[in-house]
Order: C-alpha cells, then structure tokens, then sequence
C-alpha cells in the first residue's frame, strides 16, 4: 500500500500548489510514482482513499476530474472528512490499496 501521500513536490518538497485541486493532482502523481518504483500501475489500485478537511468538500467534483486525468477510470475513490490531519498546513492526503498479480 501507498500512504499519506501529500500535495508535496518530491523534488522540491515544498507545497506548490495554491489550491486544493492542485495539492491533490500533485498527490495522486506522488501515488503513480510510487506505484512505478514499486513496479505496478494505477489501473492496479483496488482501493484510493482522500482524506480531506471539511471546507475541501466543495470541491469534489473538480477533484473527481483531477482523478481522472491522473489515475483514470478505477477504482472508485472514498472521500472521508475530518476536522484535521497531523501534518500542520496540509488540507488532506491520500493513500491507496495495490494488488499486484504475479
């Protein structure tokens, strides 16, 4: 599994975007580069969590675009609210199930 994946450039690691859709595009191309290194693929993820705080909500149809654009069509993804994360300045994360065959 993939966890905790931020809105962060691995080169830079610094938050680049100034936008909720943009840290969590830069988030699930985090996921598929880590599913690269870990040799598997995006259409391989069984399951792909956002956790996000409550005022990102809004903008769940942009992300859902996002997703798509980076991850493609599979599988569906769980949104879960919460009031915070432990990471100060991060407004959500995500992390991903894989099922690699052999």
């Amino acid at each position: 599994g993939i966890a905790r994946q931020i809105g962060m450039n691995p080169f830079t690691h610094e938050i680049e975007a100034d936008n909720i859709v943009g840290e969590v595009r830069q988030a699930l191309e985090n996921v598929v580069r880590a599913l690269g290194a870990g040799g598997a693929r995006p259409d391989q993820i069984y399951q792909l969590v956002i956790i996000d705080k409550a005022a990102n909500l809004a903008n769940a149809r942009a992300i859902g675009v996002v997703y798509g654009e980076v991850i493609g069509n599979f599988p569906d993804v769980t949104m879960v609210e919460i009031s915070r994360l432990l990471l100060e300045g991060t407004p959500m994360e995500i992390s991903a199930i894989v099922c690699i065959e052999y």
